[in-house]
């Protein structure tokens, strides 16, 4: 079995962390390819990026076919699924910022949304489905 890491910012640059839901989804349209065993976020990083690594044979699969397959993929989900960091202003405490949450998450096409105190909104959204000027006035 041969093994092949590819950095995930090259397949998905809007991420936040590797740890987002979008990188499962990458991984899952590996699951039943000829040829591949096993897609994983390895434990080990390059430089601090995060990489997918890929457990495959070398007889049933290449590593050019790999690679493309792997971008081919990402810009779809790069395409479908969309990921915005947005500073706001006059979050007044917790509660405040939980209620923005919310509201957001209410909103059609909107898959998550954290806000903190310090103002910061971290969204993931369906970005056929979500007008960006609806999300800045909620």
């Amino acid at each position: 079995m041969n093994k092949l890491q590819i950095k995930i910012p090259l397949l998905l640059p809007e991420l936040p962390d590797e740890k987002d839901r979008c990188v499962q989804k990458l991984i899952q349209q590996f699951q039943y390819k000829e040829g591949l065993e096993k897609v994983y976020v390895a434990d080990e990083t390059e430089n601090d990026v995060p990489q997918l690594c890929f457990h495959y044979d070398s007889d049933l699969i290449s590593i050019d076919c790999i690679q493309s397959l792997a971008e081919q993929a990402g810009a779809e989900i790069t395409q479908k699924f969309g990921h915005r960091l947005i500073e706001v202003e006059g979050i007044r405490h917790t509660r405040h910022a939980r209620n923005i949450e919310r509201d957001l998450r209410d909103m059609v096409g909107i898959l998550e949304a954290s806000e903190s105190a310090s103002g910061i909104v971290r969204i993931e959204l369906i970005t056929a489905k979500v007008d960006e000027a609806k999300i800045l006035n909620a």
